[in-house]
């Protein structure tokens, strides 16, 4: 019996030193842990530890709201950015537009395109330029005027039943109050490039369009954003395969309920101006650039872009026998509070510069 219990003792004495040695290394595996790792070294482990939590956590939000790269409507430089302000005397808020080139007019196959929408042609402008980030109000006309010529009247929408003439007027004497020269109304080209803001669509916010897919036709939609999609959602589903006879009128439609999202037009204005800056603007922050009012540009009308400039400045001068048979004919731009199908970015008209209209206003351009 004893030396049943002095062998247990000793088995057990064995183990003991056994646990004290590796415990003893496992306290100077430590110890020279801590030699090495100063509390500044452990302290920057805890933070990038705690960094790499907040680094996956902000990778789990991206990818909550993520929206693929090739739907986003500006994938080009300067786009949505934080852009240049400047604000002048009497309110009129401008945007710093990036200098830039575009290819200028709609395709053939553009829905409900004109012939003097073509060709299409590319545009350099090399310089930046403010443009209004709203169109111009009554309030603010009648701060330079004195009266207020529009038919729907409130200080907060657009000034209309104004003449390319009466701009002109109402540029020099703001530019006479503000003691410059800068002032003025933006070519076609100026204004085209600042409301496609870099999209090739017939809007700037893109467009549902038949394309050929594996299994036929399908549908999608181009450059477009979930900021796209209008008020009154969705008509059809991407990726929808459709039979071409019973869809174009749906594509229509589908594409004015987008627009609703961003135009006054005939379908959602009750046939009338509304206060400015009530929809959602362009990729570079513009509002109104569909629908609401035409806006003047500053060029005489021509047929064709056949021998336009290509450098963003206007086109003066006459039109063969367009010019001698009317006159000189100023450009507008835009679309309005009427028609839907006239809100496209490459839809161009004119009207003689006197011609006062309910639906014709402006915006400006002020030069850096």
């Amino acid at each position: 019996m004893a030396g049943t219990g002095m062998k247990s003792i000793v088995e057990h004495d064995g183990k003991f030193t056994k646990s004290v040695f590796i415990m003893s290394i496992l306290f100077g595996i430590l110890f020279v842990g801590l030699l090495i790792f100063s509390p500044v070294s452990l302290l920057y482990i805890m933070v990038s530890i705690k960094g790499s939590d907040n680094h996956i956590g902000v990778q789990s939000s991206r990818a909550d709201n993520y929206v693929p790269e090739r739907s986003l409507p500006y994938p080009f430089p300067g786009a949505n950015t934080n852009q240049k302000n400047y604000t002048n005397s009497i309110g009129m808020d401008f945007l710093l537009i990036p200098a830039g080139e575009f290819d200028m007019g709609s395709p053939s196959d553009e829905w409900d395109r004109f012939g003097r929408e073509g060709p299409i042609h590319k545009v350099n402008i090399s310089y930046g330029f403010y443009l209004g980030k709203y169109e111009v109000t009554q309030k603010q006309w009648h701060e330079v005027m004195g009266d207020d010529p529009s038919l729907f009247k409130s200080d907060d929408r657009p000034v209309e039943s104004v003449s390319w003439n009466q701009v002109q007027e109402f540029i020099n004497k703001l530019n006479a109050k503000e003691g410059t020269d800068r002032y003025r109304l933006p070519s076609e080209a100026e204004w085209e490039y600042a409301a496609r803001a870099g999209t090739t669509t017939p809007y700037s916010f893109g467009e549902w369009k038949l394309i050929m897919g594996e299994k036929g036709l399908v549908l999608s939609c181009i450059s477009c954003s979930p900021q796209s999609f209008g008020e009154r959602g969705l008509i059809a589903e991407e990726g929808e395969f459709v039979n071409i006879e019973t869809t174009l009128e749906k594509i229509r439609r589908a594409n004015e309920l987008m627009l609703d999202g961003y135009a006054w037009h005939k379908g959602n204005s009750g046939d009338e101006t509304q206060p400015f800056g009530q929809k959602k603007p362009n990729p570079w922050g513009l509002y109104d650039m569909h629908g609401n009012v035409w806006e003047w540009v500053q060029d005489s009308y021509h047929s064709d872009y056949k021998i336009t400039p290509t450098d963003g400045s206007s086109w003066e001068g006459g039109d063969g026998w367009l010019w001698d048979v009317f006159g000189s004919k100023r450009v507008f731009r835009g679309g309005s509070w009427y028609g839907a199908n006239c809100c496209r970015s490459a839809l161009r008209n004119y009207r003689s510069p006197d011609e006062r209209n309910q639906a014709l206003g402006f915006r400006l351009l002020r030069a850096q």
